[in-house]
């Protein structure tokens, strides 16, 4: 019987459709070891008997995509055997892949390296799993594996698909939807701003990755923070990010999504599947705050934001499109928790395989490692950041993230965000008692540089460049129209505009009619 998507598979199907490459998720993990290939494959069929995602299909009717769950298996395995990791690495690389799309949904292989061990390599649509479901399935296998090598096989108990089906057919017909749904309309309605880290459109979606690791000593204070203030550490690091994004934006609240393993009951956390879902958190900027009050406030919204968060990003968009006509997005910026806690002990490499496509620009996954310390993972959209800039947000958040830890009592308006040779830079750039300056105004000023400059780049905003003889001109038609408007010397032009060329253009026009400008923001109420 064909059935809907659920609410968190939605979130991902139609973008699914929009990307040219595998649209997966995966893992491969490898346990050091000699293996026994009747206990090997013996493990492998278990693992497909046990879990439902193997018999799932997807079939797109028009535009909607249904899941089916069959009675049977649509997928099964396949063993190979490598020499050696570098045979394998090479396979991997070189190996002509049947390509992750509705009519494939899963490429599983059992891994044998004769100079190692054994493992599996997984790869599976975005669809029907998500990374902790590969976690299931990597856990599962060790311990299957343990368990009939020992003689003491206990199968793993997995939760069914059907009732998971069942529950999303009784929650889109209940009170809780429409609970959920009443909550987050009445966080946004009065909020709906497009909050963006970038403004750079693009329709390519490829993703690169860009990682960094805390050091020991920085992962232990973020953790002793977190312990000592009853507080998660996504919700510290989301609040510098907050702060950061404020500044940049010069804006006093921001929006940033984060995603949630909304696996409720025990059905669900035993079953592989999709169950993520992304939320959106409004955060007000109070500069007046101690950066531990902040934090606290930032943090106290999680009860709230997961209790409800089965109704999730995606399904609130179309509500606010729909009834407020929203457009756009809420947020650009995702950042997620991800624990990385095996349940084994046994020796063993392991490479997990991100999804290499996302809707938006930028996604940052803290990982904390077993050991205790950090990696984050930044997700990019490589033709709306570059690698530079990257690394620039990194450093800038990280330095207000470490001076509010180490400064819990400062108002995070004073919380540094640039480092000691960045502001010895500035502080030298600064230095202005030696410098003199021409006798004239800033119109006369302006026309100088732009002469002396005529086809260097003046201006560059979302991949558009002026150059300063283009720029005067544009501004020079802008002047001649207030002119003939009857704006003259001395007068006041208000300017209501996002930033943009155009308001750059403006502002220069309105000078060289000897007026002066006066900035209001689009997004106030047109009250004030």
């Amino acid at each position: 019987m064909k059935e809907l998507l659920t609410l968190s598979q939605n979130q991902i199907g139609t973008f699914s459709q929009l990307i040219e490459g595998d649209y997966s998720i995966g893992v491969n993990a490898v346990f050091k070891g000699e293996v026994d290939n009747e206990i090997f494959r013996k493990t492998l069929e278990t693992i497909v008997l046990n879990n439902d995602i193997f018999k799932l299909s997807l079939i797109k009717k028009d535009v909607t995509i249904f899941q089916v769950l069959n009675n049977s298996n649509q997928y099964g395995f396949q063993v190979l055997e490598f020499d050696s990791f570098k045979e394998f690495e090479t396979w991997q690389e070189t190996h002509d892949f049947r390509r992750i799309n509705l009519d494939f949904l899963i490429d599983f292989y059992g891994i044998i390296i004769k100079d190692y061990g054994f493992g599996v390599y997984f790869k599976v649509h975005h669809l029907i799993s998500d990374a902790f479901s590969v976690g299931l399935l990597v856990n599962e296998f060790i311990f299957t594996y343990r368990g009939y090598e020992k003689n003491s096989f206990s199968k793993i108990e997995r939760g069914a698909y059907s009732k998971v089906l069942d529950a999303e057919n009784n929650y889109k017909h209940s009170k809780k939807i429409d609970r959920d749904k009443k909550f987050w309309i009445s966080e946004f309605q009065y909020n709906l701003n497009n909050s963006y880290l970038s403004s750079k459109k693009t329709e390519s979606y490829r993703v690169r990755r860009k990682s960094f690791n805390l050091s020991d000593s920085e992962s232990a204070e973020l953790k002793n923070f977190a312990v000592q203030n009853n507080v998660s550490e996504l919700f510290i690091y989301m609040a510098a990010f907050s702060i950061f994004m404020s500044r940049i934006n010069r804006v006093e609240e921001v929006n940033i999504g984060t995603t949630l393993h909304s696996r409720f009951g025990k059905n669900q956390k035993n079953t592989m599947g999709m169950f993520v879902n992304t939320v959106p958190i409004n955060i007000k900027i109070e500069k007046e705050l101690k950066f531990t009050e902040f934090v606290n406030q930032v943090d106290k919204r999680k009860t709230n934001i997961f209790k409800h968060s089965k109704f999730n990003y995606t399904s609130l968009k179309q509500e606010l499109t729909e009834n407020f006509g929203f457009k756009g997005d809420l947020f650009d910026v995702i950042i997620n928790y991800q624990t990385a806690k095996k349940e084994f002990s046994d020796e063993f490499k392991i490479s997990w395989e991100n999804c290499q496509y996302q809707s938006n620009n930028l996604t940052i996954s803290l990982n904390c490692w077993e050991d205790g310390t950090f990696k984050i993972d930044f997700d990019y959209l490589d033709d709306v950041f570059s690698e530079e800039e990257i690394d620039n947000i990194n450093r800038q958040v990280n330095n207000i993230l470490f001076n509010g830890l180490q400064k819990t009592d400062y108002q995070i308006s004073s919380l540094k965000m640039i480092d000691e040779a960045e502001e010895a830079l500035y502080d030298k750039i600064n230095l202005l008692d030696k410098v003199t300056y021409p006798i004239s105004d800033v119109k006369s000023h302006f026309e100088k540089i732009c002469e002396d400059n005529l086809d260097k780049t003046a201006l560059i905003y979302d991949g558009i460049k002026l150059t300063y003889d283009q720029l005067n001109k544009e501004a020079n038609k802008v002047a001649r129209v207030l002119l003939n408007k009857g704006i003259k010397k001395g007068d006041s032009v208000a300017i209501i505009s996002d930033r943009n060329l155009q308001l750059i253009i403006n502002i220069l026009a309105i000078i060289k009619v000897g007026a002066r400008y006066i900035p209001i923001d689009p997004n106030y109420p047109i009250e004030r």
